[in-house]
This record gives structure tokens, C-alpha cells and sequence, in this order.
């Protein structure tokens, strides 16, 4: 499937320089570019912290059913 659909796309992007040289090693892609990921640090250590212990932040995709269960309420 990856190498199909790699190689249907003009421009793949990558979490990573890793992932990138990974995807043009393994399925011969040419168009494959890494991406930082992360945060502007000096923006976020101004914010005052408020824990909260009845909240949580959820970082992740709701279209697999993996992550959509884990954020059921238990029974």
C-alpha cells in the first residue's frame, strides 16, 4: 500500500529526516522531506501552570478506533 500511494504523491512529508531517508530507501521515493516537529518553548513557559487532575490533554488522531477507545470512560 505505502508504495503505491508513495509513489501517487507529489510531495511526501515525514515526521522526521529519518522517516524521509527511510521512505526513499525502502520505497524508492524522490520526493520525501523531513519536518521538525515541536514547539516555540519561550511562548509556553510564560503560560501559568493550573493542574487539574480531572483533565487530561489528548494528543492523537480520533479516526483510529485504537485512540477513540482509549478515551472512553471506563465502567
Amino acid at each position: 500500500f505505502e508504495r503505491r500511494v508513495f509513489h501517487e504523491a507529489t510531495r511526501l512529508v515525514a515526521v522526521s529526516d529519518e522517516d524521509a531517508r527511510l521512505m526513499r530507501e525502502r520505497f524508492g521515493v524522490e520526493n520525501a522531506d523531513g519536518v521538525d516537529n515541536g514547539i516555540d518553548r519561550a511562548v509556553y513557559e510564560q503560560v501559568r501552570r493550573r493542574p487539574d487532575p480531572q483533565r487530561i490533554l489528548f494528543l492523537g488522531a480520533l479516526d483510529w478506533r485504537a485512540n477513540l477507545d482509549d478515551l472512553e470512560p471506563a465502567a
